[in-house]
This record gives structure tokens, sequence and C-alpha cells, in this order.
């Protein structure tokens, strides 16, 4: 049924689609493929779609107070084909990180512009995280997918590890 779902995003590429821990806790959903789907969504959307981690975008954020030169990471966020925003709730941020967050996403949902957001919080820790108004959003246009069980990192710990190494010097 979670492919399923993922796969009709994938075709329609409207609202957003949030997959997140479920309510047996947080450690309950790491490493169960939750960005491992919103890349391979984001590999078929338009070039100029955008992966950032939360911590990500305030560090991207913070550079622009700065740095007239650094990107900046609001306007690439919202003219963003498909955004996928992966580990929601994972920053302390402070008072600038939600208004940014909001903007971003108000901007995704009042244009109809799809995003993803990805985190190991259940679906309330998200809303929580992200606030009342945006909560308020969430519950008209996304499509909410909880994830738990075992890490799928420890079946491929052995792959990982043999992997071939090329080193470049």
């Amino acid at each position: 049924v979670v492919l399923q779902r993922v796969r009709e995003f994938a075709d329609r590429r409207r609202g957003f689609l949030v997959l997140c821990g479920d309510e047996s806790g947080p450690t309950q959903s790491i490493g169960t493929g939750k960005t491992h789907l919103a890349i391979a969504v984001l590999r078929l959307a338009p070039r100029g779609s955008r992966f950032i981690t939360q911590n990500g975008f305030l560090r991207a954020l913070r550079a622009t107070y700065n740095d007239r030169d650094a990107e900046d990471i609001v306007a690439a966020c919202k003219r963003a084909p498909l955004l996928v925003l992966d580990e929601v709730g994972v920053s302390g941020g402070g008072k600038d990180e939600l208004p940014a967050l909001h903007d971003v996403l108000d901007h995704r949902y009042g244009h109809l512009l799809p995003a993803i957001l990805t985190s190991n919080l259940d679906y309330a820790g998200i809303r929580n995280a992200l606030g009342a108004r945006m909560a308020d959003r969430l519950s008209e246009c996304a499509t909410v997918l909880s994830f738990a069980g075992q890490s799928h990192r420890r079946q491929r710990r052995e792959h990982y590890a043999a992997a071939p190494r090329t080193l470049h010097t």
C-alpha cells in the first residue's frame, strides 16, 4: 500500500507527501526507507527539484545573514518543481527557522507545488514541529504514510562495508 501511494504521488505531483514515524516512537522508524522513497520520487521530478534536510535549510538560511552572495534558500525552495524536506523536527532551530520554513511551505501550499516531508517523528510530532497554521494546511493537502519497524541499514551493513572504493589522488 505504501509503495502504491508513493507512486501515485510521483505520478500526479500535487499536494504534500508526509513520510513519518508512527506513534510507537521516533526510534522505531529510523532506517525504514522514508528518505529512500523520497529520493526515488525526486529522481523522477523535473530538473531544479530540491532535496534538503531541515538542518541544512537552517544552515543555508543563516549563511545569508553574513554573505550577500549566499544562495537565497527560501527563494530556491519556493521555486523548486518538487521540494523534499528531510528530517523534519531534527533541527532545534531558532526564532528565524520556523517563520522561514512556514514561508516556504505556505508558498508551496498556496501555489499547489508538491513537497515531500520526511521525519522519524509521528504525524502529531510533525504538526507540532511546524506549528498550528501549517498543521491546518497539511490537514487539507497531505497524504500521510507512517513507517515503523527494524532499520534496513542493519541488513545492508555487509554490502555497504564490502563495497569497493576507488581513491582518487
